[in-house]
């Protein structure tokens, strides 16, 4: 590209949005920015892929402008910058940054995503940037500690970035040529988010995630609407904010009211790209995400509890005639708990499990199905031990309504950690049975 492109060309102040692009520089800008090239090219191919992260397919000018822009166009920060970023990657490198979110969490992504919602929509901005939706309000801390480890976090904290962001990049080039700006709209709803939520823990896990995506990543923020704000909330932003490059800070709008939200994110996003849990007509994140995390499109839909068993506790499922259930229990519990799947048949079909009946406390009827002790085993329970999850019952046919119910297996008193995260996977019609 010839220098003269890269300058703006009017005297005009430029806005936030475009300072810093090419085609938007001042002269003084555009002679850093041929200086970081020549210094670019005399590097080794580890410096080059740390600037390249998303891959060759993003155009030179603007993947050197995304690292000059985070440190304010000045040369030595910037290299020094880089350099942080390579030795950043070193570990993640060797494991070509995880491409199997499995194996980088320990748990199937979908799960995962049930105690943490999180997703790339597929759909656009008016502007063309990739929509991303989070809802930090209803991360599940205990439920994450029991389906995935502190370290499990970070691995998949670089998948989604090398594979999953990266991929979508790619997608949008693919389709529209004209989108070089590699950034983001990320819409972050802190709806039912209590100050319960926010524990060290949780803060621990944003800091690190920002320091490495400010660090390997930067500049990848277009806009981020932060909805359903709680009151407490500006204390938490005044403690997040400090993390956070006074730029990129700048691009993040909050809302409290519902309504003023969507009327924010209908400006932003087209109503057949924006989600119908956000005023759209595009299907909501929870459908997004059953239809993402399952590739072969096997679970029709996922019911999940978080078990604290400490007398008993239960969750009841409706299965329809054409689907099939299955229940798998994650936890970190060394103690135990017994679990039980009852069912009360609906439409009074026989089920072809058993015939055993078990008289139920209110007077109704239930069959009792399967019932299975699940126990971690204690080298499993440490903190970055892989999760531990077992299978209490699978091939449970509707039509008829499940109960769940877990009774810890020894009455002495559980400690904080004895919680069990029940999954219930709800398959669809037309499949070959588990």
């Amino acid at each position: 590209v010839a220098k003269s492109a890269l300058v703006v060309k009017n005297e005009e102040p430029v806005g936030p949005y475009d300072w810093g692009m090419p085609g938007y520089l001042t002269p003084s800008e555009a002679l850093t920015l041929e200086l970081f090239r020549d210094i670019v090219h005399s590097k080794p191919q580890s410096y080059h892929d740390a600037i390249f992260s998303f891959g060759n397919h993003e155009e030179e000018d603007y993947a050197l402008c995304r690292w000059l822009r985070a440190r304010k166009f000045v040369l030595d920060d910037t290299v020094k910058m880089v350099e942080e970023a390579v030795e950043e990657r070193k570990v993640a490198t060797l494991h070509n940054f995880y491409p199997d979110a499995k194996e980088a969490l320990g748990v199937e992504e979908a799960v995962y995503k049930t105690q943490y919602p999180q997703v790339f929509t597929g759909g656009i901005s008016k502007d063309g940037k990739p929509l991303f939706f989070s809802k930090p309000g209803v991360v599940n801390i205990h439920g994450l500690q029991a389906t995935s480890t502190p370290d499990g976090v970070n691995r998949y904290q670089w998948h989604c970035m090398h594979h999953t962001f990266a991929s979508v990049l790619r997608d949008r080039v693919a389709a529209d040529p004209a989108y070089k700006r590699y950034q983001s709209c990320v819409v972050m709803d802190l709806e039912h988010l209590s100050r319960s939520t926010v524990n060290a823990k949780v803060l621990d896990i944003i800091r690190h995630q920002s320091r490495v995506d400010a660090l390997c990543f930067p500049e990848i923020l277009g806009i981020c609407v932060i909805v359903n704000a709680p009151t407490f909330f500006s204390a938490i932003w005044s403690i997040i904010r400090r993390w956070l490059d006074p730029r990129t800070a700048g691009k993040i709008e909050i809302f409290s009211f519902k309504g003023s939200a969507e009327r924010r994110l209908k400006e932003l996003i087209d109503a057949d790209q924006l989600p119908s849990d956000y005023g759209g007509n595009a299907p909501s994140v929870a459908e997004t995400i059953v239809r993402q995390g399952d590739r072969e499109g096997r679970v029709a839909r996922r019911v999940t509890k978080l078990m604290h068993v400490k007398a008993h506790s239960h969750v009841a499922v409706e299965v329809e005639a054409n689907e099939e259930m299955e229940v798998v229990v994650y936890t970190r519990c060394i103690g135990g708990a017994l679990f039980r799947v009852e069912a009360s048949v609906l439409h009074h079909h026989h089920h072809h499990h058993s015939h055993l009946h078990v008289p139920h406390p209110r007077g109704s009827h239930r069959e009792h199905i399967a019932e299975h002790t699940v126990r971690c085993p204690t080298e499993r329970a440490v903190e970055n031990a892989a999760p531990y999850s077992d299978t209490v019952a699978r091939c449970l046919r509707g039509p008829a309504k499940y109960h769940v119910v877990g009774e810890a297996a020894h009455k002495s008193r559980l400690s904080a950690a004895d919680h069990f995260l029940v999954v219930c996977n709800i398959y669809g019609n037309n499949e070959e049975t588990l």
